[in-house]
């Protein structure tokens, strides 16, 4: 069946009598579009065909001796006239389709997502002033113009704006962060690490180093000043006109950063391995008095860890009328002694100096090369690595 039959229509007819497949052979040797053939216990034929397909094929059914009948008719000729005697469904339907249309062309709930300390209702209120508010045309709706009047509207925000989500709709905002006396005090950028400048980006003060400068720790990469007025040397260079003013540097300088870090591991290592035993043992401290209630039988544990949990029962004015219940638990270990081998004291050697490396890194960096090596450690049963981490990072700080 190809797609043009479901447009023009076809018909699913039955084959009932003798010589059914002398039919459908006649039927195919002249060229007629017949598909879907199957037979019903040899007792019929069903099959399907076009709708001018059908009326040679009945002229061929009864040369054979059998009888054509239909079983059903399909398309979009059939559907059409099947409609036409249900007029209140088909005005029903595009009711419906174009109901929902222009249903969906309109706002039908607001959402407010804050950073900041804004009260939700009164960024609601704002966005029903500025046009945003549930039944709203979403056309008449301007994330642009929508921005500019709540920025206008709120000194403090920073920035504001409009999420479609269908007929749901959800205003942003963001408040400004205002600066602390400490960021705002005058001040020199300097570098955290020692490294390579790789890229500096200067938005307040005047600039130090260069990309390409070798740094060490504490060396200013910006200096908090500021020229309010240039002029230009006889050498053709911009040079200051002014005295300069004090002000709190502001800018980006990422370095490329090396460390190293260590790491050890023996061959052979003791681990201290929980039994599943424990004695408990609760005291009762009455105005400091303790009662044993439970436990203190019998003797300790060869191996042990020890938890420990107070819970004040009552306290009175005087600091000497309390009634405490402190509890003990010992649970018992014993000692295992666990042989890596050299692979696996070498990959645990690497994992130790990745944790030790891993508290000194700051909170964004880019690794661009990482490497380990095998360092003597002076006794034949430890194995020692260090780790070689190359990143590149913001080393600027005040």
């Amino acid at each position: 069946m190809k797609m043009k039959d479901l447009f023009k229509g076809y018909v699913w007819i039955c084959l009932e009598g003798q010589n059914q497949q002398k039919a459908v052979n006649m039927a195919m040797a002249r060229g007629m579009a017949v598909w879907d053939v199957s037979s019903r216990d040899g007792a019929r034929w069903e099959l399907k065909t076009t709708v001018e397909g059908f009326k040679a094929m009945a002229r061929l059914a009864r040369r054979s001796g059998c009888r054509a009948r239909v079983l059903r008719k399909e398309g979009m000729p059939f559907l059409l006239r099947r409609l036409r005697r249900r007029k209140a469904f088909v005005a029903g339907a595009v009711i419906f389709c174009a109901g929902l249309f222009v249903l969906s062309r309109f706002v039908w709930s607001v959402d407010v997502k804050i950073s900041g300390d804004y009260d939700p209702g009164l960024i609601l209120r704002a966005a029903e002033r500025y046009g945003v508010y549930p039944g709203c045309l979403r056309t008449s709706l301007n994330a642009g113009r929508f921005q500019e009047s709540m920025l206008a509207a709120f000194p403090d925000m920073s920035w504001a704006g409009l999420h479609f989500q269908g007929t749901h709709i959800l205003v942003e905002v963001v408040e400004k962060i205002g600066e602390s006396p400490d960021q705002a005090a005058p001040g020199d950028m300097v570098a955290g690490e020692a490294g390579v400048i790789q890229e500096i980006l200067v938005l307040k003060g005047v600039g130090r180093v260069r990309e390409g400068d070798r740094v060490a720790a504490g060396q200013v990469l910006i200096e908090g000043l500021f020229y309010p007025k240039y002029k230009w040397s006889p050498e053709g260079r911009l040079i200051p006109d002014s005295e300069p003013s004090r002000v709190q540097s502001q800018g980006i300088v990422r370095a490329l950063v090396t460390r190293e870090s260590y790491g050890e591991c023996p061959l052979e290592e003791v681990e201290m391995i929980e039994t599943g035993k424990e004695k408990v043992e609760r005291i009762l401290v009455v105005f400091n008095r303790p009662i044993r209630l439970t436990g203190g039988g019998g003797p300790d544990f060869e191996f042990a860890r020890r938890v420990s949990e107070r819970k004040i029962v009552f306290k009175g004015r005087n600091p000497e009328q309390i009634i405490e219940l402190n509890t003990v638990i010992q649970k018992e270990q014993e000692r295992v002694i666990r042989s890596r081998g050299l692979d696996g004291a070498y990959e645990e050697a690497q994992a130790r100096a990745f944790a030790n490396m891993e508290a000194r890194l700051p909170d964004e960096y880019q690794v661009t090369e990482k490497y380990y090596s095998m360092e003597p450690s002076g006794d034949e049963g430890i194995i020692k690595v260090q780790l070689t981490l190359v990143t590149v990072e913001d080393i600027g700080t005040r």
